[in-house]
Protein backbone atom coordinates (compact mmCIF):
# COMPACT_ATOMS: atom_id res chain seq x y z
CA UNK A 1 0.00 0.00 0.00
CA UNK A 2 2.10 2.86 -1.32
CA UNK A 3 -0.23 5.70 -0.40
CA UNK A 4 -3.36 6.29 1.61
CA UNK A 5 -5.54 7.02 -1.42
CA UNK A 6 -9.33 6.69 -1.24
CA UNK A 7 -10.42 4.16 -3.84
CA UNK A 8 -13.97 3.35 -2.77
CA UNK A 9 -16.78 5.09 -0.92
CA UNK A 10 -20.46 4.22 -0.66
CA UNK A 11 -23.15 5.02 1.88
CA UNK A 12 -25.64 2.56 3.31
CA UNK A 13 -28.66 4.44 1.98
CA UNK A 14 -32.16 3.80 0.76
CA UNK A 15 -33.34 6.59 -1.50
CA UNK A 16 -32.23 9.80 0.13
CA UNK A 17 -32.27 8.47 3.70
CA UNK A 18 -28.94 7.54 5.27
CA UNK A 19 -28.25 5.90 8.60
CA UNK A 20 -25.62 4.11 10.63
CA UNK A 21 -23.29 1.63 8.95
CA UNK A 22 -22.54 -0.89 11.70
CA UNK A 23 -20.38 -3.53 10.05
CA UNK A 24 -18.34 -4.30 6.96
CA UNK A 25 -16.70 -7.44 5.58
CA UNK A 26 -14.72 -8.36 2.48
CA UNK A 27 -15.47 -11.55 0.60
CA UNK A 28 -12.58 -14.04 0.83
CA UNK A 29 -11.49 -13.27 -2.74
CA UNK A 30 -11.56 -9.52 -2.07
CA UNK A 31 -13.95 -8.79 -4.94
CA UNK A 32 -17.00 -7.81 -2.92
CA UNK A 33 -17.71 -5.73 0.15
CA UNK A 34 -20.83 -5.99 2.30
CA UNK A 35 -22.03 -3.40 4.81
CA UNK A 36 -24.85 -3.78 7.31
CA UNK A 37 -26.77 -0.68 8.37
CA UNK A 38 -30.01 0.88 9.47
CA UNK A 39 -32.06 3.44 7.62
CA UNK A 40 -32.25 6.80 9.37
CA UNK A 41 -35.59 7.62 10.94
CA UNK A 42 -37.05 4.13 10.53
CA UNK A 43 -37.04 0.64 12.02
CA UNK A 44 -35.70 -0.86 8.77
CA UNK A 45 -32.33 -2.56 8.38
CA UNK A 46 -30.40 -3.20 5.19
CA UNK A 47 -27.23 -4.83 3.91
CA UNK A 48 -25.67 -3.86 0.58
CA UNK A 49 -23.02 -5.71 -1.44
CA UNK A 50 -20.69 -3.74 -3.73
CA UNK A 51 -18.10 -4.60 -6.33
CA UNK A 52 -14.80 -3.32 -4.91
CA UNK A 53 -13.17 -2.81 -8.32
CA UNK A 54 -15.70 -0.38 -9.78
CA UNK A 55 -17.81 0.59 -6.75
CA UNK A 56 -21.03 -0.56 -8.36
CA UNK A 57 -23.77 -2.01 -6.23
CA UNK A 58 -24.09 -5.75 -6.85
CA UNK A 59 -27.28 -6.37 -4.87
CA UNK A 60 -29.17 -5.45 -1.72
CA UNK A 61 -30.21 -7.70 1.13
CA UNK A 62 -33.50 -6.23 2.36
CA UNK A 63 -36.08 -7.32 4.89
CA UNK A 64 -34.27 -6.72 8.18
CA UNK A 65 -36.78 -5.61 10.79
CA UNK A 66 -34.18 -3.47 12.54
CA UNK A 67 -30.52 -2.58 12.04
CA UNK A 68 -28.40 -5.22 10.30
CA UNK A 69 -25.58 -4.96 12.82
CA UNK A 70 -23.50 -8.04 11.93
CA UNK A 71 -22.32 -9.31 8.53
CA UNK A 72 -19.93 -12.13 7.61
CA UNK A 73 -18.92 -14.12 4.54
CA UNK A 74 -18.29 -17.84 4.82
CA UNK A 75 -14.63 -18.86 4.34
CA UNK A 76 -15.32 -20.16 0.81
CA UNK A 77 -17.32 -17.07 -0.13
CA UNK A 78 -20.50 -19.00 -1.02
CA UNK A 79 -22.63 -17.80 1.86
CA UNK A 80 -23.31 -14.49 3.57
CA UNK A 81 -24.82 -14.14 7.04
CA UNK A 82 -26.49 -11.08 8.54
CA UNK A 83 -27.72 -10.58 12.10
CA UNK A 84 -30.15 -7.89 13.15
CA UNK A 85 -31.22 -6.00 16.24
CA UNK A 86 -34.51 -7.89 15.99
CA UNK A 87 -32.73 -11.15 16.79
CA UNK A 88 -33.10 -12.59 13.29
CA UNK A 89 -30.29 -14.47 11.54
CA UNK A 90 -30.43 -14.47 7.75
CA UNK A 91 -28.30 -16.65 5.50
CA UNK A 92 -27.92 -15.65 1.85
CA UNK A 93 -26.43 -17.06 -1.34
CA UNK A 94 -23.46 -14.72 -1.69
CA UNK A 95 -23.31 -15.15 -5.47
CA UNK A 96 -26.89 -14.12 -6.20
CA UNK A 97 -28.16 -12.41 -3.05
CA UNK A 98 -30.97 -14.96 -2.76
CA UNK A 99 -32.28 -15.49 0.76
CA UNK A 100 -31.74 -19.10 1.82
CA UNK A 101 -33.32 -18.89 5.27
CA UNK A 102 -34.38 -16.47 7.99
CA UNK A 103 -34.22 -17.75 11.56
CA UNK A 104 -35.66 -16.07 14.68
CA UNK A 105 -32.38 -16.89 16.36
CA UNK A 106 -32.57 -14.93 19.60
CA UNK A 107 -36.20 -13.97 20.08
CA UNK A 108 -36.42 -10.18 20.07
CA UNK A 109 -32.92 -9.71 21.49
CA UNK A 110 -30.19 -8.00 19.50
CA UNK A 111 -27.60 -10.13 17.70
CA UNK A 112 -24.23 -8.59 18.58
CA UNK A 113 -21.81 -10.87 16.69
CA UNK A 114 -21.76 -13.52 13.98
CA UNK A 115 -18.83 -15.74 12.95
CA UNK A 116 -18.48 -18.64 10.52
CA UNK A 117 -16.67 -21.80 11.54
CA UNK A 118 -13.46 -22.15 9.50
CA UNK A 119 -14.91 -25.13 7.59
CA UNK A 120 -17.92 -23.03 6.54
CA UNK A 121 -20.41 -25.73 7.55
CA UNK A 122 -21.69 -23.92 10.63
CA UNK A 123 -21.75 -20.46 12.16
CA UNK A 124 -22.14 -18.88 15.58
CA UNK A 125 -24.23 -15.96 16.77
CA UNK A 126 -24.02 -14.02 20.02
CA UNK A 127 -26.76 -11.92 21.53
CA UNK A 128 -27.93 -9.64 24.26
CA UNK A 129 -30.03 -12.61 25.43
CA UNK A 130 -26.87 -13.99 27.09
CA UNK A 131 -26.45 -16.95 24.74
CA UNK A 132 -24.17 -18.11 21.95
CA UNK A 133 -25.90 -20.30 19.37
CA UNK A 134 -24.48 -22.57 16.67
CA UNK A 135 -26.34 -23.10 13.39
CA UNK A 136 -26.09 -25.14 10.23
CA UNK A 137 -24.73 -22.60 7.79
CA UNK A 138 -26.88 -23.69 4.84
CA UNK A 139 -30.24 -24.51 6.40
CA UNK A 140 -30.22 -22.45 9.58
CA UNK A 141 -31.10 -25.52 11.63
CA UNK A 142 -30.01 -25.03 15.26
CA UNK A 143 -27.11 -27.18 16.47
CA UNK A 144 -26.20 -26.02 19.96
CA UNK A 145 -27.00 -23.32 22.49
CA UNK A 146 -24.14 -22.25 24.74
CA UNK A 147 -25.15 -20.73 28.06
CA UNK A 148 -23.17 -19.35 30.96
CA UNK A 149 -22.71 -15.64 30.40
CA UNK A 150 -24.81 -13.69 32.94
CA UNK A 151 -25.09 -10.65 30.66
CA UNK A 152 -24.88 -9.53 27.04
CA UNK A 153 -22.16 -11.00 24.82
CA UNK A 154 -20.05 -8.57 22.82
CA UNK A 155 -17.56 -10.65 20.83
CA UNK A 156 -16.89 -14.04 19.22
CA UNK A 157 -13.84 -15.70 17.67
CA UNK A 158 -13.17 -19.18 16.32
CA UNK A 159 -9.68 -20.63 16.51
CA UNK A 160 -8.18 -21.28 13.10
CA UNK A 161 -8.65 -25.05 13.40
CA UNK A 162 -12.28 -24.56 14.47
CA UNK A 163 -11.92 -26.67 17.60
CA UNK A 164 -12.50 -23.74 19.96
CA UNK A 165 -14.87 -20.82 20.13
CA UNK A 166 -14.21 -17.84 22.41
CA UNK A 167 -16.85 -15.42 23.65
CA UNK A 168 -16.64 -12.32 25.82
CA UNK A 169 -19.34 -10.50 27.73
CA UNK A 170 -19.90 -7.49 29.88
CA UNK A 171 -21.30 -8.34 33.27
CA UNK A 172 -19.20 -11.41 34.09
CA UNK A 173 -15.93 -9.77 32.94
CA UNK A 174 -14.80 -13.18 31.68
CA UNK A 175 -13.57 -14.91 28.55
CA UNK A 176 -15.23 -18.25 27.93
CA UNK A 177 -13.85 -20.91 25.60
CA UNK A 178 -16.18 -23.56 24.22
CA UNK A 179 -15.85 -26.80 22.30
CA UNK A 180 -18.20 -26.18 19.36
CA UNK A 181 -18.72 -29.87 18.59
CA UNK A 182 -20.16 -30.68 22.00
CA UNK A 183 -21.14 -27.25 23.31
CA UNK A 184 -19.05 -27.88 26.41
CA UNK A 185 -17.41 -24.93 28.15
CA UNK A 186 -13.72 -25.77 28.37
CA UNK A 187 -12.32 -22.72 30.12
CA UNK A 188 -13.57 -19.70 32.01
CA UNK A 189 -10.80 -17.12 32.03
CA UNK A 190 -11.08 -14.54 34.77
CA UNK A 191 -8.90 -11.58 35.64
CA UNK A 192 -10.52 -8.57 34.03
CA UNK A 193 -12.22 -6.23 36.47
CA UNK A 194 -14.57 -4.55 33.99
CA UNK A 195 -16.51 -5.39 30.83
CA UNK A 196 -14.64 -7.17 28.03
CA UNK A 197 -14.98 -5.62 24.59
CA UNK A 198 -13.32 -8.01 22.17
CA UNK A 199 -11.35 -11.23 21.84
CA UNK A 200 -8.96 -12.76 19.28
CA UNK A 201 -7.05 -16.02 18.88
CA UNK A 202 -3.41 -16.05 17.86
CA UNK A 203 -2.89 -17.55 14.39
CA UNK A 204 -1.68 -20.85 15.87
CA UNK A 205 -4.65 -21.00 18.24
CA UNK A 206 -2.49 -21.49 21.32
CA UNK A 207 -3.05 -18.06 22.81
CA UNK A 208 -5.95 -15.72 23.25
CA UNK A 209 -6.02 -11.98 23.81
CA UNK A 210 -8.87 -10.02 25.39
CA UNK A 211 -9.41 -6.29 25.86
CA UNK A 212 -11.43 -4.58 28.53
CA UNK A 213 -12.72 -1.35 29.98
CA UNK A 214 -10.41 -2.06 32.93
CA UNK A 215 -7.62 -0.54 30.77
CA UNK A 216 -5.80 -3.82 30.21
CA UNK A 217 -5.17 -6.39 27.55
CA UNK A 218 -4.61 -9.91 28.79
CA UNK A 219 -2.97 -12.77 26.92
CA UNK A 220 -4.06 -16.25 27.96
CA UNK A 221 -2.93 -19.81 27.42
CA UNK A 222 -5.76 -21.22 25.30
CA UNK A 223 -4.46 -24.79 25.18
CA UNK A 224 -5.36 -26.06 28.64
CA UNK A 225 -8.26 -28.53 28.78
CA UNK A 226 -9.03 -28.24 32.48
CA UNK A 227 -8.92 -25.49 35.07
CA UNK A 228 -9.39 -21.77 34.72
CA UNK A 229 -6.79 -20.26 37.00
CA UNK A 230 -3.18 -19.39 36.29
CA UNK A 231 -3.69 -19.30 32.53
CA UNK A 232 -3.02 -15.59 32.16
CA UNK A 233 0.51 -15.30 30.81
CA UNK A 234 0.74 -11.53 30.26
CA UNK A 235 -1.13 -8.41 31.31
CA UNK A 236 -0.38 -5.04 29.82
CA UNK A 237 -1.93 -1.78 31.00
CA UNK A 238 -3.13 1.22 29.04
CA UNK A 239 -3.93 4.69 30.31
CA UNK A 240 -7.58 4.32 29.34
CA UNK A 241 -10.21 1.80 28.20
CA UNK A 242 -9.00 -0.62 25.52
CA UNK A 243 -11.27 -0.79 22.49
CA UNK A 244 -9.55 -3.17 20.07
CA UNK A 245 -6.84 -5.82 19.78
CA UNK A 246 -5.28 -7.70 16.86
CA UNK A 247 -2.56 -10.30 16.41
CA UNK A 248 -0.17 -9.90 13.50
CA UNK A 249 -0.62 -12.66 10.88
CA UNK A 250 2.54 -14.45 12.06
CA UNK A 251 1.53 -14.17 15.71
CA UNK A 252 4.77 -12.44 16.67
CA UNK A 253 3.31 -9.10 17.64
CA UNK A 254 0.10 -7.70 19.03
CA UNK A 255 -1.53 -4.31 18.56
CA UNK A 256 -4.00 -2.68 20.94
CA UNK A 257 -5.82 0.63 20.83
CA UNK A 258 -7.06 2.83 23.62
CA UNK A 259 -9.23 5.85 24.25
CA UNK A 260 -6.04 7.76 25.12
CA UNK A 261 -5.29 8.39 21.41
CA UNK A 262 -2.55 5.75 21.15
CA UNK A 263 -1.98 2.42 19.46
CA UNK A 264 0.52 0.16 21.21
CA UNK A 265 2.57 -2.55 19.49
CA UNK A 266 3.76 -5.39 21.74
CA UNK A 267 5.96 -8.45 21.41
CA UNK A 268 3.31 -11.15 21.71
CA UNK A 269 5.68 -13.59 23.41
CA UNK A 270 7.44 -11.40 25.97
CA UNK A 271 4.99 -8.52 26.32
CA UNK A 272 7.74 -6.01 25.61
CA UNK A 273 6.45 -2.70 24.25
CA UNK A 274 7.90 -2.29 20.76
CA UNK A 275 6.54 1.17 19.94
CA UNK A 276 3.55 3.46 20.28
CA UNK A 277 1.67 5.26 17.54
CA UNK A 278 0.11 8.64 18.28
CA UNK A 279 -3.28 9.60 16.89
CA UNK A 280 -5.30 12.82 16.75
CA UNK A 281 -8.17 11.26 18.74
CA UNK A 282 -9.75 8.14 20.18
CA UNK A 283 -9.09 4.92 18.27
CA UNK A 284 -12.03 2.59 17.68
CA UNK A 285 -10.29 -0.17 15.74
CA UNK A 286 -6.80 -1.40 14.90
CA UNK A 287 -5.94 -4.00 12.26
CA UNK A 288 -2.94 -5.54 10.50
CA UNK A 289 -2.70 -5.94 6.75
CA UNK A 290 -2.77 -9.61 5.59
CA UNK A 291 1.03 -9.66 5.16
CA UNK A 292 1.59 -7.96 8.54
CA UNK A 293 3.63 -5.14 7.07
CA UNK A 294 1.13 -2.35 7.74
CA UNK A 295 -0.90 -1.40 10.78
CA UNK A 296 -4.04 0.72 10.45
CA UNK A 297 -6.16 2.59 12.99
CA UNK A 298 -9.56 4.28 12.70
CA UNK A 299 -10.87 6.80 15.17
CA UNK A 300 -12.37 10.20 15.79
CA UNK A 301 -10.77 13.46 16.89
CA UNK A 302 -12.15 15.77 19.60
CA UNK A 303 -13.72 17.89 16.87
CA UNK A 304 -15.71 14.85 15.70
CA UNK A 305 -13.63 14.52 12.55
CA UNK A 306 -12.94 10.95 11.50
CA UNK A 307 -9.41 9.77 10.75
CA UNK A 308 -7.64 6.69 9.43
CA UNK A 309 -3.88 6.30 9.80
CA UNK A 310 -1.62 3.61 8.36
CA UNK A 311 1.94 2.82 9.50
CA UNK A 312 4.80 0.58 8.52
CA UNK A 313 4.64 -1.87 11.44
CA UNK A 314 8.38 -2.58 11.40
CA UNK A 315 9.64 1.00 11.36
CA UNK A 316 6.75 3.02 12.77
CA UNK A 317 6.83 5.27 9.71
CA UNK A 318 3.45 6.64 8.70
CA UNK A 319 2.43 5.42 5.24
CA UNK A 320 0.72 8.20 3.32
CA UNK A 321 -1.18 11.11 4.86
CA UNK A 322 -3.76 10.83 7.60
CA UNK A 323 -7.20 10.51 6.02
CA UNK A 324 -9.71 12.88 7.60
CA UNK A 325 -13.41 13.42 6.94
CA UNK A 326 -16.64 14.26 8.71
CA UNK A 327 -18.11 10.74 8.93
CA UNK A 328 -17.66 8.71 12.11
CA UNK A 329 -15.54 5.52 11.88
CA UNK A 330 -16.51 2.37 13.74
CA UNK A 331 -14.10 -0.13 12.19
CA UNK A 332 -11.35 -0.57 9.65
CA UNK A 333 -10.14 -3.58 7.65
CA UNK A 334 -7.74 -4.51 4.87
CA UNK A 335 -8.96 -6.53 1.91
CA UNK A 336 -7.44 -10.07 1.60
CA UNK A 337 -4.52 -9.08 -0.67
CA UNK A 338 -3.67 -5.98 1.39
CA UNK A 339 -4.11 -3.49 -1.46
CA UNK A 340 -7.14 -1.67 -0.10
CA UNK A 341 -8.31 -0.42 3.26
CA UNK A 342 -11.95 0.04 4.16
CA UNK A 343 -13.40 1.84 7.13
CA UNK A 344 -16.89 1.52 8.48
CA UNK A 345 -18.47 4.87 9.20
CA UNK A 346 -21.50 6.68 10.52
CA UNK A 347 -23.08 8.17 7.44
CA UNK A 348 -24.27 11.77 7.39
CA UNK A 349 -27.19 13.18 5.39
Amino acid sequence: MAAAREVFRRSGQVGESQGLAYSVAFSPDGRHLVAGSEVAGSEVGLAIVWDVADGNEVYRLPGHEKAAECVAFSPDGRLLATGSWAGVLRIWDARTGRLLCAVPAHGQDRISAVAFHPDGQSLATASFDRTVKLWDATTGVPIKTLTGHPGFISGLAFSRDGRRLASVGGEDKAVRIWEPLTGREILNLRGHTDACNCVAFSPDGRRLVSASNDRTIRIWDATALTGSEGLESLTREHDDEVASVAFSPDGGSLASSSWNKTVWLWDAQTGALLRTFQNPGRVFRVVFSPDGRQLAAAGVSPGRTAFVKVWDAATGREVGPTIREESMPFSVAFDPDGRYLVKRVRATP
